[in-house]
């Protein structure tokens, strides 16, 4: 029998003769060792049984050992992975996974707590953990099996721990787009499906202060009451909701402010609001040689971190790109850059160990420096990042050499894109995972950035972000892309068929295999008309097969329709990226007859004037999809983008340069 798709891949399944068959008399039972937590998680588990298996199943709230057949079984055991009788009692024989448990020697967060086991017979169906968590990964495999088979469960035994005892996501929620409440929860919900147990939020500015209310002013900051409302959804999910907030670079929406300008280490701008996309990307350094630049920390983490229960607390501390250019130039001359980098790093990761955190950093500069790995304490979390499908992955051996504790950060792509670059978060995401396996790394961080506005729409990362959920479970058995983007499909968008996978890797790998360069498709996008700069980097001989693929991507996804939606704007999203896409070519197209090129693409009635309204008809989705996500500041960066393009086309369709 075929083995069933499900994200991530269990370390072990094995298929058994019959099936079990779900109806009316159907009851949940927990046995003794189940709190309210785990009824909770019955609960869920009740729901997911009516939505695909249209039954109506009892939850037995009253724990008890007696058990009898028509019944499915949650149990919280001390070793999951010993053998129970028909009564549920150990029976102390120790199956396939004990000695897995035992060989897992780690000082960070155990496996076994995650670690379950889902036998399906015929006569009963039996989840076992040793721990809340692994139950209620348990629960979310057997909903997946649900979706995929209703009422008709076959029968099979599941043995199932992850790779990586910290599996997080990272979403940016400083750089234009700041989620509701309502989404975020939404994204917790999808997340832990997929068994992620934590969630970073990137905070430079777009928290609200109450010290200084200037902090995050008109961008529509997330407040503290949200972040503690997150913080006890997140646990209820079994997530860890982790602060994070910029410390050192990248802290130029701040240090723009008047009143906090002379602590930057070079005033790069003086402007949030009118600096370019670029320049806020870039950012400034708060400087390290002086004093105040330590006491407005100190005022930011007082306010920022009560708001969360986790122990860590990223400090970011990332591309300090003018450090030792600015006011701390004679020390940086006097010490090196390094030092003066180190100098900081220590100071902050005191500051935060003082208020009970276990620090957090990334680690791109220290790999400049990696002198000064052997002088920072061995609590420091250090986060290797890198993005490309051939950044240096090996390098995080340094880390492991320096025997330092580390997570590997790859990212899904979707940035600064119209549409996902599939092809290079694919290949990131895999060998990333794989080279942190490999040198022991305790953790896997994805990322998902907002550079240049945060126009990309949140339903076209879930594909990268699945993809990373998998391999930090299962790095040992990753699907390979044809079987990931079937389960992708069914478990993220109740698509069956695949149509949603497909059409995601096909239009998300078309500028890698057409064109072989990495493109920012988004940048390209807003570039001013009338310059040819599309023209330039799509050549006129892909233009045709290009478009005639992405239409054929936008007619697969307007063929689907989930009938539950569980995510009711992800196929909208996609359909308004692809059109992005879409236009992004036909742009190309008209630069290319523009100019004279021999092979330009030509179809009836394109035209300026016609990218205009194309335009104009995508933009009007966009505005709802991200009024229906995000909070509304920041989006006026965006439509002013769209107005100029569409006038500017307008123009040209006129015969004027714009």
């Amino acid at each position: 029998m075929q083995h069933p798709l499900l994200l991530p891949v269990p370390k072990s399944v094995q298929m058994r003769e019959g099936r079990f068959v779900l109806d009316e008399a159907t009851e949940i039972r927990l046995l003794p060792g189940c709190t309210e937590t785990e009824y909770t998680v019955a609960k869920e588990l009740a729901d997911a049984v009516k939505t695909y298996a249209d039954c109506d199943v009892f939850v037995e709230s009253e724990p008890r050992m007696l058990t009898k057949p028509n019944e499915i079984i949650l149990q919280i055991l001390p070793n999951p992975a010993e053998e129970v009788d028909e009564t549920g009692e150990p029976c102390g024989k120790a199956n396939d996974l004990a000695a897995s448990f035992a060989a897992q020697g780690s000082n960070e967060r155990s496996s076994v707590q995650e670690a379950y086991v889902i036998e399906i017979r015929p006569v009963q169906i039996r989840l076992r953990a040793g721990h809340s968590t692994g139950l209620f990964y348990a629960v979310q495999t057997l909903i997946q099996l649900l979706r995929q088979y209703g009422r008709l469960l076959p029968a099979l035994t599941i043995h199932d721990h992850p790779d990586f005892p910290y599996r997080g996501f990272l979403l940016d929620v400083s750089r234009g787009r700041v989620p509701t409440l309502d989404h975020l929860k939404w994204l917790v919900r999808t997340l832990s499906h997929l068994k992620i147990n934590m969630l970073q939020l990137y905070v430079e500015h777009t928290f609200q202060f109450q010290f200084d209310p200037d902090i995050g002013a008109g961008c529509s900051p997330l407040t503290p009451e949200e972040i503690r409302d997150l913080d006890r959804y997140c646990k209820s999910r079994h997530v860890e909701l982790v602060p994070c907030l910029q410390s050192f670079g990248h802290m130029g929406f701040i240090l723009s402010l008047p009143k906090y300008r002379s602590l930057a280490e070079v005033v790069q701008f003086d402007n949030w609001w009118t600096a370019a996309w670029r320049q806020r990307l870039r950012g400034m350094t708060l400087s390290p040689v002086r004093t105040d630049s330590y006491l407005l920390l100190q005022s930011l983490y007082n306010e920022f971190l009560p708001c969360f229960e986790s122990r860590f607390f990223n400090l970011n501390a990332d591309e300090t790109w003018d450090l030792g250019k600015g006011l701390g130039q004679k020390q940086a001359e006097q010490i090196g850059v390094g030092a003066l980098y180190g100098q900081h790093i220590r100071r902050i990761c005191a500051m935060a160990r003082t208020l009970g955190r276990r620090p957090m950093i990334w680690a791109d500069v220290l790999y400049h420096y990696p002198e000064l790995l052997s002088g920072l304490r061995e609590d420091i979390v250090f986060l290797d990042w890198g993005y490309r499908h051939d950044s240096p992955f090996a390098r995080c051996k340094t880390m492991r050499d320096y025997g330092k504790p580390f997570f590997v950060c790859p990212g899904t792509s979707a940035w600064n894109q119209v549409f996902p670059d599939v092809w290079n978060a694919t290949l990131n995401i895999r060998r990333f995972v794989a080279a942190g396996k490999e040198n022991s790394a305790i953790g896997v961080l994805n990322t998902d950035w907002g550079d240049c506005g945060h126009f990309n729409m949140p339903a076209l990362s879930l594909h990268g972000a699945a993809l990373g959920a998998a391999m930090a479970w299962n790095e040992g058995q990753p699907p390979d892309n044809e079987v990931f983007d079937r389960a992708f499909s069914l478990h993220l968008f109740d698509d069956p068929r695949g149509v949603v996978g497909r059409a995601i890797r096909r239009a998300g790998s078309l500028v890698r295999r057409k064109i072989g360069k990495d493109i920012k498709t988004w940048e390209l996008w807003t570039a001013p008309l009338g310059i040819a700069s599309v023209g330039r980097d799509i050549p006129p001989d892909v233009v045709g097969p290009m478009i005639e693929a992405v239409r054929q991507a936008l007619d697969a996804v307007g063929t689907c329709r989930p009938a539950r939606q569980r995510d009711p704007l992800g196929c909208a999203e996609l359909t308004r990226g692809l059109l992005m896409f879409e236009s992004l070519l036909l742009r190309a197209a008209l630069e290319h007859r523009q100019a004279g090129a021999p092979n330009a693409y030509e179809e009836p009635g394109l035209a300026w004037g016609e990218w205009a309204r194309h335009a104009a008809m995508t933009f009007a989705g966009i505005e709802t999809l991200w009024q229906l996500r995000s909070k509304p500041s920041n989006f006026e960066d965006i439509r002013r983008v769209f107005d100029k393009q569409i006038a500017d086309a307008r123009a040209l369709s006129t015969g004027a340069i714009p």
